[in-house]
């Protein structure tokens, strides 16, 4: 396993790593469908489009179509993710601990919870829901820096295989037994 050089910014290729993995910004817009620039034929560039497809993938299952043929889809373009960053990621150290998830199901699980932002979400959602998804995105974004950080450095291994993630369950404003509900279900 070796290591990809950092795009050129002169180039549009912005926010990577060491690893030449795209950062979180970069996969949030993806993942968002917001307008991308520097994509071209890197790790980071294929890696965000893949993103952006699995963006769009959770838009779909959100209204309902085809969430079978959906998923396998979704499948598919985590284990391309996962099969990239093995190659970029250089290798683990001897005591590297073994992470949860995958760089696949991370992005994954970021492109669920964007694709309830935007203008193409077909469900609407309350200010405080929006605050709340967007909190998840939040964190989510954070944890997948932490994560390509730890690759970078050699502290961590991945597991072997990804996982298909469950998108989110938004609950608005549920009465039950009289009691108003609010929040979300992962």
């Amino acid at each position: 396993m070796g290591t990809i050089a950092v795009g050129d910014q002169s180039e549009g290729r912005i926010d990577t790593d060491a690893t030449g993995l795209p950062g979180a910004t970069r996969l949030e817009h993806a993942c968002r469908g917001l307008p991308l620039i520097g994509t071209g034929a890197g790790v980071a560039d294929v890696i965000v489009e893949i993103a952006g497809e699995l963006g769009e993938l959770h838009r779909e299952r959100l209204v309902g179509f085809g969430i079978i043929d959906v998923d396998q889809r979704r499948r598919s373009a985590i284990a391309v993710i996962d099969v990239l960053v093995s190659a970029a990621a250089p290798a683990p150290s001897l005591f590297a601990r073994l992470r949860a998830e995958t760089v696949g199901a991370v992005v994954d699980r970021l492109a669920s919870w964007c694709a309830l932002l935007g203008d193409a979400v077909p469900i609407m959602l309350s200010d405080k829901e929006i605050d709340n998804v967007r909190a998840h995105v939040s964190a989510l974004c954070d944890s997948y820096t932490d994560l390509i950080d730890e690759l970078a450095r050699g502290l961590c291994r991945l597991p072997a295989a990804a996982s298909l993630t469950s998108p989110p369950r938004v609950i608005s404003a549920c009465h039950c037994g009289g009691t108003a509900l609010e929040g979300t279900i992962e």
